[in-house]
């Protein structure tokens, strides 16, 4: 089962770097329900996926500080319109470099729109 907007895991929290992290956005044809099944069918553990969404999302990247910009970007301003507009964002946790492709696609398939990329070392 996925996390929501409060029950935020260790990995996002102030001062966490978001390694093995895929972040993005479900496109506004795909349902949370319609990802989450989508990629748990593809093997994608349901533990992983932390869903924001509305005004309660937007209030905890708010909150969050500059700790949400390594996840969604250098500007926490973003993800906040975005959650404000009704757009729902996703984080995949715990995906290792070697995985990312796989991953990347999977969600892709299932509706999101990969929006950052974060290995061991790396971050895009």
């Amino acid at each position: 089962m996925p996390t929501f907007n409060s029950d935020l895991p260790d990995e996002i929290s102030e001062g966490s770097v978001p390694n093995e992290t895929i972040v993005g956005r479900l496109r506004d044809e795909t349902t949370v329900a319609e990802f989450v099944s989508a990629v748990g069918e593809a093997g994608i553990e349901g533990a992983r996926i932390h869903v924001f969404t509305g005004p309660e999302g937007a209030d905890i990247i708010g909150n969050l500080g500059t700790a949400v910009g390594r996840f969604f970007g250098p500007d926490r301003r973003e993800p906040i319109e975005l959650l404000q507009s009704g757009t729902t964002l996703i984080a995949v946790l715990g995906v290792d470099g070697s995985d990312q492709d796989r991953v990347a696609t999977i969600i892709t398939a299932a509706g999101a729109k990969v929006m950052r990329r974060f290995g061991r070392w790396t971050y895009s």
